[in-house]
């Protein structure tokens, strides 16, 4: 397929705009170069095993390997460097032996260490803002529980904030 706006080069970047009613569903296909033309943000493809490679390369990564080694899950006995080599977790309880490394390394690919993705139209405001509500408030039982009283106190301010009519998410 080539590129609907230059007509020269093959289309790698398709877009589907569904509207209101999804017989108003519009699609764009463009090459590279339009959608950068076009302000479109293109988002690189990353293996885990190339980013945590390219991390690993530097002085600062294998500090950080070296004191990942050390990090293992007391359930299953995996390792983060058995997680790094598989790219998979061994168990539900490697979350939270893993957490500080995996936050990072979340943030580092994706720019947040939280899903920010899109609500449904139909939901509304209210439903985005129930989930955030619920998301702070497990966030906030784990401060509490991690006896981290700093970040309890800004969570428990955010969700004062949350529960404000008109209170914004």
């Amino acid at each position: 397929m080539m590129c609907e706006s230059c007509k020269n080069q093959r289309a790698t970047v398709h877009l589907t705009d569904i509207g209101k009613i999804p017989t108003d569903r519009k699609e764009l296909h463009l090459c590279e170069a339009c959608a950068r033309q076009k302000g479109i943000p293109m988002k690189a493809q990353v293996t885990i095993q190339s980013l945590v490679a390219t991390i690993a390369a530097g002085q600062a990564g294998r500090e950080m390997t070296e004191r990942l080694s050390k990090i293992s899950c007391d359930a299953c006995g995996m390792t983060y460097p058995e997680f790094r080599e598989k790219g998979r977790l061994g168990c539900p309880r490697d979350y939270e032996a893993f957490e500080k490394p995996l936050l990072e390394f979340i943030e580092r690919v994706h720019g947040a260490d939280r899903h920010i993705g899109k609500a449904p139209s139909r939901a509304g405001r209210p439903a985005v803002q129930d989930h955030e509500m619920v998301r702070v408030k497990m966030e906030l039982g784990r401060a509490i529980e991690r006896e981290e009283y700093e970040k309890a106190a800004a969570l428990r301010d955010q969700l004062k904030h949350l529960e404000e009519p008109g209170g914004t998410v």
